[in-house]
């Protein structure tokens, strides 16, 4: 027998098998065509709140993640602004401007076991 007519006579026998299958009476009811209708629509709503909210947490991350930078930024700005006013330039500029008087020598005196300074 050729190929070609190999090939015929198995295609015919599938066409056959698949025209002679019959499902179950259950399987094209009513009841089966609804219930599969409301878990398609169940199901395809889950996975569209699903979805969303996991766009919604990526764009609350992302806002958090740049809120972060700028308080990293405003940070570093505010170390700066320590270590410049704690340079002893800075005290000294600010000293100035208090009208305060330097002291020339200290005195400490012991009255009944307590420490007082005296100029």
């Amino acid at each position: 027998m050729p190929l070609k007519r190999q090939l015929q006579y198995q295609y015919n026998n599938f066409a056959h098998a698949l025209s002679s299958l019959s499902l179950p009476s259950w399987v094209n009811s009513k009841i089966v065509r609804v219930t599969l209708v409301v878990m398609i629509i169940c199901f395809g709503s889950a996975y569209v709140i699903k979805t969303a909210s996991g766009a919604s947490s990526g764009y609350e991350i992302n806002k958090l993640e740049n809120t972060v930078q700028t308080l990293e930024e405003e940070i570093d700005k505010l170390e700066v602004d320590i270590a410049e006013y704690g340079s002893l330039v800075k005290i000294n500029q600010r000293l100035a401007q208090t009208n305060m008087v330097a002291l020339d020598s200290l005195t400490f005196y012991d009255v009944d076991g307590q420490k007082v300074a005296k100029r």
